[in-house]
C-alpha cells in the first residue's frame, strides 16, 4: 500500500501532464465539502482489514485516518486527514498520496459497512 499511493501520485502527474501537453485540458482541482463533527461522526470508528485496520476520528471539518499495524515490529504511518467531495466519497488532503480518493460503501440498510482508502483496499467497519 505504501508505493501505491507513490504510484498513484506519479500516474496523475502523467496524466495531468498528458492532458495539458497532447490536448490542452487541465483536470480540476479536488474541491471538498465542508462537513460538521456531527455528519463526520457517523464515518468515525475502526475498520478492519486484511494485515492492518485503521481508524477514523474527526478532527475540526476533516476525518483523521491512522492505520494499525497487527504485526509489533510494523513502521507507524503518520496520520492522514480526509475531506468529503460528495456523498460517502473523500479525498487525501494531505500526507502520503495526497489526492487519493477513497469510498465509503453502505449496505441495504444504509448503515456504513466498507471503506476503500485505496483501490486495491477495503476495511469492513468493525
Amino acid at each position: 500500500e505504501d508505493r501505491l499511493a507513490e504510484i498513484t501520485t506519479v500516474t496523475g502527474r502523467v496524466v495531468d501532464w498528458a492532458l495539458a501537453a497532447l490536448l490542452g485540458l487541465r483536470a480540476p482541482a479536488d474541491v471538498t465539502l465542508t462537513r460538521t463533527a456531527a455528519e463526520l461522526s457517523e464515518y468515525a470508528g475502526t475498520y478492519l482489514g486484511k494485515e492492518q485496520d485503521l481508524e477514523l476520528s474527526v478532527d475540526g471539518t476533516l476525518l483523521a485516518m491512522r492505520f494499525i499495524p497487527r504485526a509489533s515490529s510494523a513502521d507507524a504511518r503518520p496520520i492522514q486527514h480526509l475531506a468529503f467531495y460528495e456523498t460517502d466519497k473523500v479525498v487525501r488532503v494531505d500526507g502520503p498520496g495526497k489526492h487519493i480518493r477513497g469510498e465509503f460503501q453502505r449496505g441495504l440498510d444504509g448503515k456504513l459497512t466498507w471503506f476503500r482508502p485505496f483501490i486495491t483496499t477495503v476495511y469492513r467497519r468493525s
